[in-house]
């Protein structure tokens, strides 16, 4: 959204008559955090390449002069470029919609009220494809990463770390009690470092598969489920509760490794809620853009709705998979999935908490 700590967003009013339109620049101008100005159809093209991220276009259709097929061809081959289209005939443009980044509206009375909305929106979607390509970056760039330190952590430190464990294990039955204490701590040491040789050959494989019809059972996601409040809890020192509600059967288009993506979910949910020690997972068919699957984990009893903030810019997120390797699982196997992840923060009786919703493709 257009903030007051953000900078002021630059709306391009693109027209052939600035006089015509005048009251929709001075509408856009008016509404605090934007800023508008006229330009003509080939001015605004030519500015195009010097037009940097953060400032949306408003396109008043049709032109009369300019190759308005040939301008439009412009603008949706400039990658993530946010537009409104006004326009008196919307079905003739309605082929452009649909994109994320661009928002038609209808001359018509009171237009103009809808105006701000359709910018903000545009601009927000836009800015939600480029964190979203970022991120994606991001994940490639940590898969790569990931894959040279488990051939590392599997080659070179594994078998480092076997031979210590192995030496320790025969030193240990030989050795006098005074010293078994030492050789005990090196043991849980060593066996601590093969936990974390097989994490990261795990996350390694979850980024390679093929995507199918899977279905997906109630204990299905207990099983998962209490796998990952295991892991948390033996992390932690806590011993954590979960329990499931969801139809019978749901059908989604994954891989085996399915199960990883709700354990490790479950997992980073309760690492990220230190402060409860029960959880719940609901799993729902809905109808967003398309038929798909709404997975949400929650502390139990508490809201799940994504209010009041939701940490889905690529910051936020960074700052998260750099040190947690839960959200990295949940996050990789998501969009191989062709799904997406939100983390959300709320509040409770003075208490804040994070929560999961993984949005998964319906098979159904």
């Amino acid at each position: 959204m257009v903030t007051a700590n953000r900078p002021e967003l630059q709306v391009y009013v693109v027209t052939e008559d600035e006089a015509k339109y005048r009251h929709d620049i001075d509408c856009i101008s008016s509404i605090p955090g934007m800023r508008a100005s006229s330009l003509s159809p080939l001015s605004y093209a030519l500015s195009l390449h010097s037009i940097g991220f953060g400032s949306v276009a408003v396109l008043e259709l049709p032109f009369m002069q300019e190759s308005e097929k040939e301008f439009l061809s412009l603008l949706t081959a400039t990658a993530n470029l946010p537009f409104v289209i006004v326009t008196d005939e919307p079905l003739k443009y309605l082929n452009y919609a649909g994109k994320g980044t661009v928002q038609i509206v209808m001359r018509e009375p009171g237009y103009t009220n809808h105006l701000p909305d359709a910018v903000k929106a545009s601009y927000e979607g836009a800015a939600l494809i480029v964190e979203r390509n970022t991120l994606e970056k991001r994940l490639h760039e940590y898969a790569q990463y990931l894959e040279m330190i488990n051939k590392i952590m599997e080659h070179d430190i594994g078998d480092l770390n076997q031979a210590i464990l192995t030496f320790s294990e025969l030193l240990r039955g030989a050795a006098a009690p005074q010293n078994r204490k030492i050789i005990d701590n090196i043991l849980i040491q060593s066996k601590t470092v093969g936990n974390l040789i097989n994490s990261f050959s795990k996350l390694a494989q979850l980024a390679k598969g093929s995507v199918e019809e899977m279905t997906v059972k109630p204990q299905d996601i207990l099983s998962s489920a209490k796998e990952g409040m295991a892991k948390s809890g033996n992390e932690n020192g806590r011993h954590i509760a979960s329990s499931v509600s969801m139809q019978e059967n749901i059908s989604v288009l994954a891989d085996a490794h399915l199960p990883d993506l709700f354990e490790h979910a479950v997992s980073f949910v309760a690492g990220m809620n230190r402060a409860f020690d029960k959880f719940h997972v609901t799993a729902r068919e809905a109808l967003t853009l398309k038929r798909s699957v709404v997975v949400t984990i929650a502390p139990e009893g508490l809201p799940a709705n994504p209010m009041p903030k939701s940490m889905s810019r690529v910051d936020d997120m960074d700052t998260l998979l750099r040190g947690n390797a839960d959200l990295m699982a949940v996050i990789m196997l998501s969009k191989r999935y062709e799904g997406s992840v939100s983390i959300s923060v709320s509040e409770h009786e003075g208490k804040a908490y994070n929560f999961v919703t993984i949005l998964l493709p319906s098979a159904s």
